[in-house]
């Protein structure tokens, strides 16, 4: 294991394990939170599945390809125009 002679080093890895601290309760309450209202939902309501979140994945993986893309191709685009 490495040693943590840097404070910056000491910094992230309090803030690593304190996210990681954070998150799992987080989630676990998220995840009953959601169970709970679907268990009081009306009989007749469709409550959204984690399924429906497809078009929101694909859109993410869509416009993060874009961007890697788009940094690529607009940099060389620009250059000439760009005063900086």
């Amino acid at each position: 294991m490495a040693s943590l002679n840097s404070p910056i080093q000491l910094l992230f890895f309090v803030s690593g394990i304190t996210v990681i601290a954070v998150i799992t309760p987080h989630t676990q309450e998220c995840y009953k939170y959601y169970w709970q209202k679907v268990a009081e939902a009306p009989p007749n309501y469709k409550f959204p599945k984690f399924r429906d979140f497809d078009q929101t994945v694909y859109s993410a993986i869509f416009f993060t390809i874009s961007e890697v893309i788009s940094r690529y191709y607009f940099v060389h685009i620009f250059i000439p125009i760009c005063k900086e």
